[in-house]
Parts: structure tokens; C-alpha cells; sequence
């Protein structure tokens, strides 16, 4: 039997963390006739949680995230427990990840990783406080696919010499076993995207084969393999006269397509192919931008560093894993979720 839904758990988070200092005037609001109702200051409190001030944002989203994720009723399924439990371990390596980031003073990549995580901040935030396993299982692919971005944030924002630490945790807590966990979904995965265009496996097989051969230019090269494997598969997945066809009745924002663009972003394919779950849609096209971006960033870092060093660091290889690993959730999330 499906667990009663409770009411959201971002509703409690403000309090845990110790935000009402910064958002007394929404308090203030909520305490009014126009808010008399309970649920009414819950949402205000919430909305307050997403919009105050806080300053070294990756690691305070995490931070908000790890709280809100504690909160999640863990009395319910044995599978949903066990999500559960996983996802509390990816909220901690966010934290232990970005961390050392806040304490920074002139990071090579300012505010690393906010995107993605306050994307995910808000996903877990908005569960109910009696999740779903699918509910909990999207709350789960999402983290896991911001925190290959916090990872390669990490290595490539620390100071030559001080990455060594972060990069054996990044390889031996988060690498590995997804390396390992891996070998489960990759074939079902595989399967589905030779489904939209056969070529796509061949380019995750190609980005894991530069990662490993690291021959001339090989950042840019796993770069480019994971760029065009999501490129073809959205586009064959969500074929342009789909959307024209669609968009108009689905009552999303013009804006998302602008008129003076022949095809339709991206982020809008990922809507579509999403168009049942609009929750999950909404942050899997945020998770899809974010990872585009750090690929460019990640790109434009290393092809730097290649001109000032003939070797290969390892937190240069951590870094291009960790996004590859990324992409590859990210692609769970669209075709096995």
C-alpha cells in the first residue's frame, strides 16, 4: 500500500538551519489574515528557505539539503529506506566536497557547483515527507548527477598540491562505485539509446577510452564524445516536429522556445521527453544545462593547464570522470527512471 503523503519537508528546513533571521519579513507576511492558514505559512517558509542570502552557496545548498534529506520519513518500504539511506550518503559527499570550497578565498571557478545543487536542493526540498520509491529513486539519480559536477568542482578549483586528498576521495567514494554499479544498468542503458541512434554508445565508449589512454588532447576529446552523445540522443528522442506539434498546447512559457530559434533548446527536449512528471522534468533540464557548462569550463581549465605541463595530474582525470559520470545519470534519468 502506497504511504499516506505528508505535507512537503522544505516546509521544515528553515527552522533546522536557522534561516528565520533572514527571512523574518516572510515570516512577519505568513503571520497575517491573508496567510491564517497553516499550509499557506508552510509554503511561505519553504519559499523563504530557497531565496535567502547565504554566502558560499555550494556548500550552504548542501548543507540545506543534507538537513532536508534527515527529515525524509524513513518509516515506510524497505526499498524506499534503502534509497533513503543512499541518498543521505550522497548528501554528505556533497557537503565533505564543497567544504573546503567555502574556506577558499579566490577559487579558480567562482561558486562552484550552486547550479546544479540548488537544482537539487530544491527537487528534495519539495518531497513529501512520506516520499514515493520513485519519488525518492528521482531525488537519488538527481544527487548523483550533481555530485560528479561538485567533483570535478572540486579537483579543478583546489590549489596544485592541496587536490591530492580530494582526489583519492573523489576516486575511491564516488568513481569506483560507480564504476562498479555501472556494469548493472550500462547494457539496459545502452540498449535504450541505440533505440534514438546507434552511434551513441560508441561515444561513451569513446569518452572512457580517452579518459583511459590520455593521449594528445584528450580532455577535449572525452569533452566532445560526451557533448555530441547527448546532443544526438535529444535530438532523436525529441525530433523537432514532436515539439512544434506539442509545444504550443502545453502551456509552458513562450520564452522557453524563442521565436527567433529555428530548434528548440535542449532543456525544452528534456520537457518533453519528461512531459508527464513536470517536477523531475524541470530539474533533469536545469541538471542538463549545469553539465553542458561544466563541461566548457572543464575544457577551457585543462586545455590551460596542458600548455603550462607536458603530464597528465590526476585530478585533471577525476575531473573528466566525475562529469562522465554525470552525463551518464543524468541519461539514467531520462530513459531507465
Amino acid at each position: 500500500m502506497q504511504p499516506p503523503r505528508g505535507p512537503p519537508i522544505g516546509m521544515r528546513v528553515a527552522e533546522t538551519l536557522g534561516l528565520y533571521d533572514s527571512v523574518k519579513p516572510f515570516a512577519d507576511l505568513a503571520k497575517s489574515a491573508v496567510f491564517e492558514h497553516e499550509t499557506a505559512l508552510r509554503r511561505t517558509v519553504a519559499q523563504a528557505a530557497r531565496t535567502a542570502v547565504i554566502p558560499q552557496s555550494s556548500y550552504w545548498l548542501s548543507l540545506q539539503t543534507q538537513n532536508a534529506i534527515r527529515q525524509v520519513n524513513a518509516d515506510s518500504l524497505f526499498t524506499v529506506r534503502t534509497a533513503l539511506a543512499r541518498l543521505a550518503e550522497v548528501g554528505q559527499l556533497h557537503t565533505d566536497l564543497t567544504e573546503p570550497l567555502a574556506r577558499l578565498r579566490t577559487p579558480q571557478i567562482p561558486d562552484p557547483s550552486a547550479r546544479p545543487v540548488g537544482h537539487w536542493r530544491n527537487y528534495v526540498l519539495d518531497l513529501p515527507a512520506a516520499p514515493s520509491v520513485d519519488q525518492v529513486d528521482a531525488a537519488l539519480l538527481s544527487g548523483q548527477t550533481s555530485l560528479g559536477m561538485v567533483a570535478a568542482d572540486a579537483v579543478l578549483s583546489l590549489e596544485p598540491g592541496r587536490e591530492d586528498e580530494t582526489v583519492l576521495r573523489v576516486d575511491q567514494e564516488i568513481i569506483d562505485p560507480w564504476q562498479q554499479a555501472r556494469q548493472q544498468v550500462v547494457e539496459e542503458l545502452y540498449a535504450r539509446l541505440r533505440v534514438f541512434d546507434s552511434s551513441v554508445p560508441g561515444l561513451l565508449d569513446g569518452a572512457w577510452h580517452e579518459v583511459q589512454r590520455q593521449g594528445p588532447a584528450w580532455p577535449t576529446k572525452a569533452a566532445n564524445c560526451i557533448v555530441e552523445a547527448l546532443d544526438r540522443t535529444l535530438r532523436k528522442a525529441a525530433p523537432n516536429e514532436e515539439l512544434a506539434t506539442w509545444f504550443p498546447t502545453s502551456g509552458l512559457n513562450r520564452n522557453l522556445w524563442p521565436e527567433d530559434l529555428k530548434q528548440p533548446p535542449h532543456a525544452l527536449r528534456i520537457r518533453y521527453l519528461l512531459r508527464t512528471t513536470k517536477d523531475e522534468a524541470k530539474m533533469v533540464a536545469a541538471m542538463h544545462d549545469s553539465l553542458c557548462e561544466k563541461l566548457l569550463i572543464m575544457n577551457t581549465v585543462l586545455r590551460s593547464k596542458a600548455q603550462s605541463t607536458k603530464h597528465t595530474e590526476q585530478g585533471d582525470i577525476a575531473s573528466v570522470r566525475s562529469l562522465l559520470m554525470s552525463a551518464e545519470y543524468l541519461l539514467q534519468m531520462l530513459f531507465l527512471m
